[in-house]
């Protein structure tokens, strides 16, 4: 993806090679700049590129389609970007055209690791403490979750996610989401009942 397969004349003999293809190499580009912004996600960003007219080149039993969730993931780890190749198990300098930077492409890959580390699953819906809570009698992390149900309007709740998956006991029953207000209360009256140092 971003690159096209040519032959060029070297030394009397034609040698098989790679560079930009002129119809998705800026649209590679477009992707890792976006996902370097803060506030950009992995589902948004597809739903983008495929805004863009980004599609994969297809076959002739299977026509061209925009890229996948995953698709796009693995396009954003993909270091022959930065111009390097695996040989044989070692990453080697290419010679073909880098599309970025070594730069822009640390940082997606920081942004990348941050929110694998935090467990974080980056879906439509989004809470200032997912990734951080969890379960005051087992340890595991808790899971955002937004219901709505049909006599109702939505409402989001944190549940242990041992409890749901079956996988523990755990009795700690379902939260609701705790809110800035509330974080903000209990952190001024835990720091009132401090006792002076």
């Amino acid at each position: 993806m971003g690159y096209r397969n040519i032959r060029k004349p070297v030394g009397g003999r034609l040698v098989a090679c790679i560079e930009p293809d002129p119809d998705r190499a800026h649209h590679v580009v477009a992707a890792f700049e976006l996902y370097a912004i803060c506030d950009w996600t992995l589902e948004r960003l597809t739903a983008e590129l495929a805004a863009r007219g980004l599609r994969n080149r297809g076959r002739r039993d299977y026509p061209p389609k925009p890229l996948s969730l995953g698709g796009v993931a693995k396009l954003l780890a993909n270091r022959a970007y930065v111009g390097l190749i695996d040989w044989n198990g070692i990453l080697v300098q290419g010679q073909h055209q880098p599309l970025v930077s070594p730069e822009l492409f640390q940082r997606v890959q920081d942004r990348l690791a941050a929110r694998s580390a935090r467990g974080i699953r980056e879906r439509k819906h989004h809470h200032y403490l997912k990734g951080v809570l969890h379960c005051a009698v087992c340890g595991r992390r808790y899971s955002f979750l937004v219901a709505t149900p049909p006599t109702s309007s939505s409402s989001s709740t944190v549940n242990c996610w041992a409890s749901m998956a079956s996988v523990a006991s755990c009795w700690r029953p379902t939260t609701p989401t705790p809110s800035t207000s509330s974080c903000s209360a209990r952190n001024r009256s835990e720091s009132a009942n401090e006792p002076a140092r």
